[in-house]
């Protein structure tokens, strides 16, 4: 693993909105997206120079350097949603919720 960033670090945090009740009532359709869902967004943190730091079901902690390869990756996953699964994409839009924060150093 590489080291994660240190001094101005931006946070990178991912959930699919309502995936708990999907999860109760559609168990199979979750587990798909959810194998659809999470090699492309961590290939975006990534290909964007961020690491992965926790992840927890369907959502992402991720660390990195810069605030614009956070928001980048953000975004770069969103627009793969819509280019490869076009018939999910408006549902997609409205599941991945991101939030991208920024902590500064105090030294």
């Amino acid at each position: 693993m590489a080291e994660l960033p240190s001094g101005t670090v931006t946070f990178l945090f991912t959930d699919i909105e309502g995936s708990t009740r999907r999860w109760e009532h559609q168990p199979e359709a979750m587990a798909s997206a959810l194998a659809r869902h999470d090699t492309p967004l961590r290939a975006a943190i990534v290909e964007h120079h961020g690491q992965v730091v926790k992840t927890m079901s369907d959502a992402f902690h991720a660390a990195f350097a810069r605030a614009p390869d956070a928001l980048a990756a953000a975004l770069a996953r969103r627009v793969t949603l819509a280019v490869d699964e076009p018939s999910i994409h408006e549902k997609a839009m409205k599941w991945l919720v991101c939030i991208v924060c920024t902590v500064y150093s105090r030294t």
